[in-house]
């Protein structure tokens, strides 16, 4: 479900419960906010397709971004999300 999601800045972060994980591969690469923090970057994977950096999550982000703890954004731009 989509209505607890939430909208930060441009990007809507999604619950990890409703995140499909077995798409999802932890990269080792990490990209940066100055007001969200430290983000863990995932590629995205379905088929034979992979989209790099497709998906990040702020596990411990700094207190203005603390909705968005443990839970998903992706790349519009390359991910249907539906």
């Amino acid at each position: 479900e989509i209505d607890h999601t939430i909208l930060l800045g441009t990007e809507r972060y999604f619950p990890v419960e409703t995140v499909r994980h077995e798409h999802l591969v932890k990269n080792g690469r990490t990209r940066f906010c100055h007001w969200k923090g430290y983000g863990e970057l995932y590629d995205v994977v379905a088929g034979n397709e992979t989209v790099r950096d497709g998906a990040w999550c702020y596990p411990h982000p700094f207190w203005e971004a603390t909705t968005a703890k443990g839970m998903f954004a992706f790349n519009d731009e390359h991910i249907l999300i539906c």
